[in-house]
């Protein structure tokens, strides 16, 4: 019999003090995702560079099927 793999993804290193939003409340899922997108720019997790490109693909990923955001 196969053995199973088991993988796990570790959120730890994601989350720092600019990436846990206290007493947020945005307008929209749209302003959400625009707001958690710059919160990995300002924690260097994702460049400047990158910023337009990542906040396209999740929007056209959840125009195809909403994540529940």
């Amino acid at each position: 019999m196969p053995s199973l793999l088991i993988t796990t993804m570790q959120f730890h290193p994601l989350l720092s003090s600019t990436t846990i939003l206290t007493h947020w409340q945005p307008n929209d899922k749209w302003c959400a995702i625009e707001e958690l997108v710059a919160c990995l720019v300002e924690d260097e997790q994702i460049s400047v560079n990158q910023k337009t490109e990542v906040i396209d693909v999740v929007f056209e990923r959840e125009h195809k099927m909403s994540t529940g955001l």
